[in-house]
């Protein structure tokens, strides 16, 4: 019997978007304030320096109550440890799915394209007729949660079999890592769907 899918309470969620919205907002503002402390005259470094701290220290407190949260949410907690099993998947990524991926999706592509995933192909006319590109469309921060794992995949070489076909199907790294972005959407989409447990082999990760 196939495992009973995964239905996310919507408050549940809510809360765990709004908390991982919010950490990913405050790690905007502390990267802007450290590239700004580089360039800034020598009067101002030190109240820089100051909201620096204050940010590092609200990040602590907002990643300590996604800790409790998943202590409260243990199913949450749950398929955290599935998706995190996923590679290339950590703490922050794990957080952003678990936060997006809901039963409003029937399907992988369904996901993909709300994440501005989806294959785009120019239309006969155009200047690069025929040729694929990545839409536009979507949510550009979902798409920065996948962007560092899929890269990193990428440059180790993780799903050699994979990423192989694409440079043999004279794919540009652009569109390799975008292409890993989608298959890692994939993956855990089935997996929290299905309640499955990661195999590289059943995705077409291996030779």
């Amino acid at each position: 019997m196939n495992p009973e899918a995964w239905q996310p309470q919507p408050s549940e969620q809510r809360h765990l978007q709004e908390l991982t919205r919010y950490l990913s907002r405050l790690k905007r503002l502390r990267a802007a304030e450290q590239n700004k402390r580089q360039t800034a005259p020598g009067y101002l470094k030190g109240h820089i320096q100051q909201t620096i701290e204050n940010l590092t220290s609200q990040i602590q407190q907002v990643k300590a109550d996604l800790q409790a949260f998943y202590s409260s949410n243990p199913r949450y907690s749950e398929n955290r440890q599935r998706l995190k099993t996923i590679t290339g998947i950590g703490e922050n990524t794990a957080a952003v799915l678990l936060s997006t991926i809901t039963s409003r999706f029937d399907t992988a592509a369904q996901l993909a394209a709300y994440f501005g995933l989806g294959p785009k192909r120019h239309q006969p006319g155009t200047s690069v007729n025929g040729k694929e590109r990545i839409s536009k469309v979507g949510k550009s921060d979902l798409r920065a949660a996948l962007y560092m794992p899929a890269s990193a995949a990428y440059r180790m070489n993780a799903f050699p079999a994979f990423i192989g076909r694409l440079k043999a199907g004279k794919k540009p790294p652009k569109l390799i890592i975008v292409a890993i972005m989608r298959k890692l959407l994939t993956i855990a989409f089935h997996i929290l769907k299905n309640q499955t447990e990661y195999d590289k082999t059943r995705y077409g990760l291996t030779a």
